[in-house]
C-alpha cells in the first residue's frame, strides 16, 4: 500500500489579525481536486464500502468527507517538495518557519475523519495558503493559544 504523510510546521513569527504570534503549530494539508493516484479508498479507509453503503441508503455523505480528509495527507515526493520550501522560509516572508516535520500516516485512516478544509475559522483557529508556491495547491490549518 502507498505510504501517505503529515507535514507541520512551528512558524516562529506569524501575523495574524494584526497581532503577532510566536511559536504556532500549522498542520499542512494538501487542496488537490481528485483522488490520489494509485491509493484506493477501500484500502486505505475503514470499513469504506460497507460505511458508504449505509450512508448512501440512509442519505448521508460521510464518505465523501472521509475521502476528502484521505486527500489532505501528502504523498512521498509532495511531503519533500513541501518541507524543502517551508525550509527556505526560516526568515519568511510571508512568516518565519522554525521547523518542519514530515511523518508517515498510518493507514487505513479511521472512517469518521474530519477533514481539515471543512473546519470553520474563527478569532483564534483559520487557514494559511501557499497558492502559487508549488506546483500543487496547500493549505495550513493552525489554532492559536488562548
Amino acid at each position: 500500500m502507498t505510504t501517505l504523510f503529515y507535514v507541520s510546521s512551528i512558524i516562529d513569527k506569524m501575523e495574524f489579525r494584526g497581532e503577532r504570534h510566536k511559536k504556532v503549530f500549522v498542520r499542512w494539508f494538501s487542496m488537490r481536486p481528485e483522488p490520489i493516484a494509485n491509493v484506493d479508498y477501500r484500502d486505505a479507509i475503514v470499513d469504506y464500502e460497507k460505511n458508504k453503503r449505509e450512508d448512501v441508503e440512509l442519505g448521508y455523505d460521510s464518505y465523501e468527507r472521509c475521502e476528502l480528509a484521505l486527500n489532505e495527507y501528502f504523498t512521498r515526493e509532495e511531503a519533500e517538495r513541501l518541507k524543502s520550501y517551508l525550509d527556505e522560509l526560516k526568515n519568511g516572508p510571508p512568516f518565519a518557519v522554525k521547523e518542519t516535520v514530515v511523518e508517515p500516516t498510518t493507514l487505513p485512516i479511521e472512517y469518521n475523519l474530519f477533514p481539515y478544509a471543512h473546519i470553520e475559522p474563527d478569532e483564534r483557529r483559520d487557514f494559511v495558503y501557499l497558492d502559487d508556491a508549488l506546483p500543487f495547491r496547500v493549505g495550513g490549518y493552525f489554532e492559536l493559544k488562548a
